[in-house]
């Protein structure tokens, strides 16, 4: 990932857009997650090792971005002592700056 522009239009499409409500699959109905898929990884073990993620969470006049880290029982849990501010008047676009600048620093875990 190294387009911050994509990534920015992308996120003012999904902040228009709002945060729709999607019903959950039946536990007997799940499949093998989208993005583990489109990754290349063989299981969701395989990509939790190496996947990076973050949250932006939008409220008025600002938005915190935050990362995740992997949880000690597996999965992921948010990691807040890394979470950074961002000012919305300055709109999406050093959010998407951040994210791409962090992924690039990402190696393997």
């Amino acid at each position: 990932m190294g387009d911050a522009g994509a990534l920015s239009a992308t996120l003012n499409l999904l902040v228009a857009a709002g945060n729709p409500i999607v019903v959950a699959p039946a536990p007997g109905n799940r499949s093998k997650p989208y993005v583990v898929k489109r990754s290349g990884a063989n299981s969701w073990r395989a990509f939790e090792r190496e996947a990076r993620a973050w949250s932006i969470i939008f409220e008025a006049s600002s938005a915190r971005l935050i990362p995740y880290r992997l949880a000690d029982d597996g999965g992921f849990e948010e990691d807040t002592s890394a979470a950074e501010e961002f000012e919305l008047a300055k709109g999406v676009d050093p959010i998407a700056r951040r994210i791409v600048s962090l992924a690039a620093q990402c190696g393997p875990r």
